[in-house]
């Protein structure tokens, strides 16, 4: 793949951190717990089987169905870990736990307004868990494009409490999401008036200037925030972001790098990682890190772009196309979805296919940011030669 396609994947894994892993900032513990994921995948004779008298107990089935459904989703099998966690649901709709599995399975499917109809389920039932499970409620429902949805609620957070940082916070968030620049530093700058080494308010703060383009200012309230959560993987990752983009590759590298030390469950960081590994062209190395950040956030549609570029270098076209397709089922909107399409249907003599690809690209691209060699590309398929960008790599 040439330089310049391939810098504007790095940008959009990049920059994907600044919108829904805001919401996940105010988690005290990670969004669900996976007790059998680093399990080694069980033989036909260790897997459990359903109880005879689980087929008469609705509660029993879906306990079983659970526990199927976890190692599904485990092993990547994820249309039998739907069905599973559904089965469950359908036997024991009080089975909260059935709720946040099938949630995950419906993200990763881009189902993500019913993956919000789950988790609000599993709040509702286990209250305790509330915190925790918050984050990713509003995550599916900015991803389902409901603001209005995720601003009532915050707003019902405030009622209860005028002065709660993190429904602050979260708010904060939400007009960021929506370009409010102005009001989100009002509102970071009265969290942090009245509780100082709030970070999570520096955080958005610093995106703040971060989405307005001022990455000096951005990175120097990062630090802020960096001393007074000196262990915070999203910070860290931020900061990495923050170098990376302002041409300090080393310095990024370092953070990505203690980013997943602090927390090998930040799918943003893996990525992000992932993106400098490939920019000094490891590969593999790179490929390990986004299947982490997919292992993690099966949703992150980021992760897959990247990974399928990495599979792309390897000549793993085949697999790289399924990976990009599931990018378009997550988000049809991201321009450089259809320019690597292009690229991998090209490698594999579609050139009709890769022709409508790259004119798609060219027509949902933002000016500023418009890979120019795509026009010559199309107009070597039409005159019937081959662009050979398929099988080159830089």
């Amino acid at each position: 793949m040439r330089t310049s396609h391939y810098n504007a994947i790095i940008f959009i894994g990049l920059i994907g951190l600044a919108g829904v892993l805001l919401f996940g900032g105010c988690a005290p513990k990670s969004l669900v717990e996976q007790p059998v994921q680093e399990q080694p995948a069980p033989t036909i004779e260790q897997t459990p089987q359903v109880p005879a008298e689980a087929q008469l107990d609705p509660k029993q089935l879906a306990r079983a169905k659970l526990e199927e459904g976890n190692k599904n989703m485990n092993l990547g099998e994820w249309d039998k870990a739907r069905a599973n966690f559904e089965a469950a649901v359908n036997n024991d709709s009080t089975l909260a736990d059935a709720h946040i599995g099938l949630s995950k399975v419906l993200m990763r499917a881009g189902e993500f307004s019913l993956a919000a109809d789950h988790l609000k389920t599993a709040m509702n039932l286990k209250p305790e868990r509330e915190a925790e499970l918050r984050p990713l409620y509003y995550e599916n429902l900015q991803r389902a494009g409901k603001p209005t949805d995720i601003l009532n609620s915050v707003n019902q957070e405030l009622t209860k409490d005028p002065n709660n940082p993190y429904a602050l916070y979260r708010k904060a968030v939400l007009l960021l999401d929506l370009g409010q620049t102005n009001e989100v530093k009002k509102i970071a700058r009265s969290i942090i008036k009245n509780k100082n080494d709030f970070a999570p308010a520096y955080i958005v703060l610093a995106r703040s200037y971060w989405k307005e383009g001022n990455l000096d200012m951005a990175r120097m309230i990062m630090e802020v925030a960096s001393k007074w959560d000196p262990k915070s993987a999203q910070i860290l990752s931020d900061l990495g972001a923050l170098n990376y983009l302002s041409g300090n590759v080393g310095e990024a590298k370092k953070l990505f790098t203690r980013a997943v030390s602090q927390d090998s469950k930040n799918a943003y960081a893996h990525n992000n990682l992932g993106v400098v590994l490939l920019s000094e062209a490891r590969e593999k190395d790179a490929l390990a890190e986004f299947d982490q950040a997919i292992a993690v956030n099966p949703a992150l549609a980021e992760a897959y772009l990247n990974r399928a570029e990495a599979k792309h270098r390897l000549d793993n076209i085949d697999s790289a196309l399924q990976d990009v397709l599931v990018v378009q089922k997550l988000n049809p909107k991201m321009p450089e979805v259809y320019l690597l399409l292009g690229v991998l249907q090209e490698a594999k003599g579609l050139k009709d296919l890769a022709k409508a690809n790259y004119q798609r690209y060219w027509s949902m691209a933002p000016p500023t940011g418009k890979d120019e060699r795509v026009l010559r590309w199309i107009q070597t398929i039409e005159s019937g030669a081959s662009s050979s960008k398929g099988g080159e790599k830089k």
